[in-house]
């Protein structure tokens, strides 16, 4: 069984503060980060969003100074309505890579989402 798969075993029996716990004492990290992205990945597509994200902030924990993580992280708060969220992790990418225009569209972009959202919550 691989590591992800004893994972996901892990979230569908014991939930996912368990199998993150097993993952920081037991589990092996990739030296590139995104150690447990496909885990992430496979969990979007099932829609467990917030489970997602908490592989994902994990892995930005344990490899501070991943900008791709922080883009894939706000990408997939942007996609599934979090846009809150997502200005948290854009804003950690800007101070790692300020001169990066991609993050400042993808703030635009969250920052819309939420005038919308407080549209909508208005009427």
């Amino acid at each position: 069984m691989t590591q992800e798969q004893r994972m996901y075993q892990m979230i569908e029996t014991e939930g996912v503060d368990v199998a993150i716990e097993w993952f920081k004492k037991h589990g092996t990290k990739a030296k590139w980060g995104g150690s447990n992205m496909a885990l992430a990945d496979q969990l979007i597509k099932e829609g467990q969003i917030e489970n997602a994200l908490r592989f994902i902030e994990l892995d930005i924990e344990l490899t501070p100074g991943k900008v791709w993580m922080l883009r894939k992280a706000s990408q997939v708060c942007l996609d599934n309505g979090r846009p809150q969220k997502a200005i948290f992790f854009l804003k950690k990418a800007l101070k790692l890579r300020p001169d990066y225009e991609g993050f400042q569209m993808m703030i635009r972009e969250a920052e819309q989402d939420l005038k919308n959202e407080a549209q909508r919550s208005q009427k």
